[in-house]
């Protein structure tokens, strides 16, 4: 049987009961209720997406399908809108109940759980909520994140702070190759779970026992794993994720985790009403308290129709399981690599599953114009940055794979192969 959400969620989370309503507002999955998830049910849960009729998608790792409740959930937060100032305490107890499912997913507290507008504005609150000692602070990032966890970094060069840049090793990472550049000058080390290059799923547990033992903080990035296979939080210090490509949910909302032990000592540089313990202090002009918990890293109203979003694509993929998703997407992961390798391809993402999550990624110089060949074909990954990356979710099958493999037999003339 799959994981029931409470298996996902916090001993006693409320993100457990919140997902056994989950059912009703998806009529298509009605009829699997109760059997594992595997490959003969994805042809009912393609019917919660109405983007796929049509084609096959295959680049969740730019952006996700919104499910067909999307509007209800929509709906939902228009009727407590429409009420003025008295829907309120509902818009409130909904950003709360978000939060509490994310931490049950996540296997936190929710009060470690805050809200960005994106995964970029989540890691500026870390870099900018630190007291950096230029001279002697260090900070290792690699060469395989995305810009949004390198230029925040770079940006402390110019305050005196070195930044090692860990390079791949024929577009792989080691724990050893780290611990050449970490060393008791190293204040952070930042990484993502999934790299969105190629897919290379990093052991982050390890590496943060490797941080810690030199006091280091430890931030991780989980945008391409958040939603597709379980995130291991063990020794993670501080998380970020957008939510619009494997959670399912829309733009303009982001989630950070910080653990209470780093809280406690950071000091944002941006602090606004939300951020603050009492608004109405009877001191409020001369000082100000933070928030105990990580909504001190949040400055004002938050993207309510986002979260209405996102609280329902949660219910969906919590009454799934995650742990389901990932390991029955396994063989379908697997089958496309030896289909890629098959058609003497350039495959740059591990051939070891455990190293790989729903990213499979192949060099060509031409990768945007094969894109879009297979976009004319009706197939729609990703191309370009000399390569082809392409994306497998709870939506996609072998069949999906099969008529890609298919296509990409087709297309000559700009196929690189060795």
């Amino acid at each position: 049987m799959a994981p029931t959400p409470a298996s996902l969620a916090v001993a006693g989370s409320p993100a457990s009961s919140s997902v056994r309503e989950a059912s009703a507002r998806f009529p298509a999955r009605e009829a699997i209720q109760g059997m594992k998830f595997a490959e003969g049910s994805v042809s009912v849960y393609k019917r919660d997406f109405p983007g796929l009729e049509g084609r096959v998608y295959l680049n969740t790792g730019a952006e996700g399908i919104l499910l067909q409740s999307f509007r209800q959930a929509v709906g939902r937060y228009f009727q407590v809108k429409s009420q003025g100032a008295e829907g309120r305490p509902q818009l409130y107890e909904a950003e709360k109940e978000c939060k509490r499912k994310i931490a049950g997913l996540l296997g936190v507290c929710a009060e470690g759980i805050a809200f960005v507008s994106n995964a970029s504005e989540g890691i500026n609150r870390l870099c900018n909520s630190i007291a950096w000692k230029p001279g002697k602070d260090e900070v290792v990032i690699n060469d395989l994140e995305f810009p949004s966890n390198v230029l925040p970094w770079l940006k402390l060069s110019k305050l005196g702070v070195k930044v090692h840049i860990v390079r791949n090793r024929k577009w792989d990472l080691s724990l050893d190759d780290f611990k050449q550049h970490i060393n008791h000058n190293t204040r952070l080390v930042s990484i993502s779970h999934v790299s969105y290059m190629n897919g290379l799923r990093f052991d982050t547990t390890e590496l943060g026992k490797l941080v810690h033992s030199v006091g280091g903080v430890f931030c991780v990035d989980a945008t391409q794993s958040m939603g597709r296979i379980p995130v291991p939080m063990e020794g993670i210090d501080y998380f970020v994720s957008s939510t619009y490509k494997w959670l399912l949910g829309p733009h303009g909302c982001g989630v950070v985790y910080c653990n209470q032990g780093l809280l406690d000592g950071l000091e944002p540089s941006e602090v606004g009403w939300w951020s603050v313990a009492d608004i109405f202090s009877p001191d409020r002009f001369d000082t100000y308290l933070l928030k105990p918990n990580a909504a001190k890293l949040e400055l004002g109203m938050p993207n309510f129709v986002a979260i209405y979003a996102l609280s329902d694509a949660l219910d969906y993929l919590l009454d799934i399981g995650i742990t389901a998703i990932g390991s029955q997407l396994q063989p379908v992961c697997d089958h496309l690599v030896e289909e890629l390798e098959r058609l003497g391809l350039d495959l740059i993402t591990p051939r070891q599953p455990e190293k790989r999550a729903g990213i499979i990624s192949f060099l060509d110089e031409d990768g945007e114009g094969i894109a879009e060949k297979l976009v004319r074909r009706g197939i729609h990954v990703w191309g370009g940055d000399g390569r082809v990356r392409i994306s497998v979710h709870l939506y996609n099958d072998h069949h999906d794979i099969e008529r890609l493999i298919g296509a990409l037999s087709e297309i000559d003339g700009g196929m690189k192969k060795r």
